[in-house]
């Protein structure tokens, strides 16, 4: 975690691949009910919106 430009990396594909939820179908996240579609856009916009305060 020493390592700011990995830190900015991984959260940077973060953001990438929640970005992608996005586009996976309501009928999908309706009959996947245990992943926690809520949350997982949470913490991307934790990290959008408070990047420079990520406590990782």
């Amino acid at each position: 975690m020493s390592d700011q430009k990995v830190n900015d990396s991984i959260m940077f594909r973060f953001i990438q691949l929640i970005e992608n939820i996005k586009n996976i179908s309501d009928e999908f996240k309706n009959a996947n009910p245990q992943i926690p579609w809520g949350d997982i856009m949470g913490f991307r916009n934790g990290i959008v919106h408070e990047y420079g305060c990520t406590d990782y």
